[in-house]
């Protein structure tokens, strides 16, 4: 969790397909170990040389077939665009826990079975005891064993308060690099673009939503940088029955919605969601600011404009292929198309399928425009057939 938090990384799906695809192999590090230890304590009557000599014989099979592994992954690395933001975090999580497994293997196994297995038909003594051999291979570093022994008869009166400083210190690490960690779904992609959603009040004419959509492009400018925004598009009102584009695609509710995409340029060195950060706070303040101005040049009332001016909203929607693809962002429109003869039983069948949430007063809004439209089509659709079939009677 610590190495994750290091290099940005979070716990989504991903980084725990990592630690799962590792779990065979961290187990493996430590079995190896043991069983080799095992080896050793049948041709070697003293425990301490025996989990010496097994944690010696087994350090680099153990390191190569860890290399081995990870080197699987290093081709992530070179990858571009949204394949590497998907693959870095798995490939992150295999070598820090295959990591972790090998030096809590080299380290914390060896102490444990110090501590915890014993040799049948010796003394304990025999086993407390190094032998001439033992104390023949172990390094020569005089100093340091004699301060570490030092150290050791200082601590370990002391040992019960240092295990439950320990633990502590662990549901502490635990706590708070988790806390901070974060949790998602999928990994953050950070391409270099966001997409804006801008929904200025309703009955906002097109040409005032253009001009709202227009500042809040400057204000991201000097945000990001004029010269770090590389292209920039927008598309403002409706989408004409006559555009080859679904609805499901650009979604857009009248001629007070704008949708707005900026793309950053590679080597801006700004990273998109501190940026939306940035303008989550400063953009509405500001855009709402200059409404107000833009406003009182209409000689509206004070009541009316800031009543306009709440009508503001803004939404970050995602522009990447990953987010857009697997539909993580927010909102996710969905597309309802309902025919029928009477325009009424259509509404309220659609109102009855649609998730009661959803089914708010302002939302329903634009079918009552479109309702006198609808039936006086029918009207007229009834009008020619009774034509017809008088022209036919004829």
């Amino acid at each position: 969790m610590v190495a994750l938090g290091l290099t940005g990384q979070t716990i989504n799906l991903m980084t725990l397909s990592g630690l799962a695809l590792s779990i065979g192999i961290l187990v493996d590090e430590a079995t190896v170990e043991v069983e080799n230890i095992h080896t050793q304590i049948e041709h070697t009557p003293n425990i301490a040389r025996a989990v010496r000599l097994g944690n010696a014989q087994t350090a680099v099979p153990r390191l190569l077939a860890m290399l081995c592994v990870l080197a699987v992954f290093i081709p992530s690395f070179f990858m571009e665009g949204p394949a590497r933001e998907m693959f870095v975090p798995l490939s992150l999580a295999v070598g820090f826990s295959m990591m972790t497994s090998y030096l809590l293997s080299s380290t914390f196994v060896p102490v444990a079975s110090v501590w915890l297995l014993r040799v049948k038909g010796h003394a304990a003594a025999d086993r407390d005891q190094p032998t001439p051999d033992a104390r023949a291979t172990t390094p020569s570093l005089p100093r340091l064993q004699a301060g570490y022994e030092r150290v050791l008869r200082a601590i370990i009166p002391l040992r019960w308060p240092l295990v439950a400083v320990s633990v502590a210190t662990v549901v502490l690490v635990f706590a708070v690099v988790g806390g901070q960690l974060g949790t998602e779904i999928f990994p953050s992609v950070d391409a270099g673009l966001f997409q804006l959603r801008l929904r200025a009040p309703e009955g906002t004419r097109i040409e005032r939503t253009e001009e709202i959509t227009k500042q809040a492009l400057e204000i991201i400018k000097d945000q990001a940088g004029s010269d770090n925004v590389a292209a920039s598009l927008g598309y403002v009102g409706l989408v004409p029955s006559s555009y080859p584009i679904n609805t499901i695609v650009l979604w857009m509710s009248g001629p007070e919605e704008a949708v707005l995409r900026v793309a950053l340029k590679p080597n801006s060195g700004i990273r998109v969601e501190e940026l939306k950060h940035r303008l989550r706070e400063r953009l509405p303040a500001r855009l709402k600011e200059w409404m107000r101005q833009r406003l009182r040049q209409d000689e509206l009332t004070k009541a009316d404009v800031e009543e306009r001016v709440r009508g503001l909203k803004l939404s970050f929607e995602p522009a990447d292929i990953v987010n857009e693809v697997m539909s993580f962002g927010s909102p996710t429109p969905v597309e309802i198309a309902v025919s029928g003869l009477n325009f009424a039983d259509s509404r309220a069948c659609v109102k009855k399928r649609v998730p009661s949430e959803s089914n708010d007063a302002d939302r329903w809004e634009p079918f009552t425009e479109m309702d006198q439209v609808v039936q006086g089509d029918l009207s007229a659709l009834k009008g020619g057939q009774a034509f017809a079939k008088k022209d036919a009677a004829k």
